[in-house]
């Protein structure tokens, strides 16, 4: 790449975006949201803290 210039002192900018990068961006981003409502909606629905009160009242009403 040649740019015809007369002598003497220049400023040359020059700015690349890749073709596909907002393409790219946006699947990222669309993947990104499908896979966390995927994972959202996939959780567990039972979590320890439950089990861990239930042995706790049995440790509780458990004759001494």
């Amino acid at each position: 790449m040649t740019i015809p210039l007369s002598k003497g002192h220049h400023t040359i900018k020059m700015f690349y975006v890749p073709p596909y990068l907002v393409t790219g961006l946006l699947i990222t981003l669309a993947a990104l949201f499908i896979g966390w409502i995927w994972l959202w909606r996939n959780r567990p629905r039972h979590a320890a803290v439950p089990r861990f009160n239930h042995r706790i009242q049995q440790l509780l009403r458990r004759p001494r």
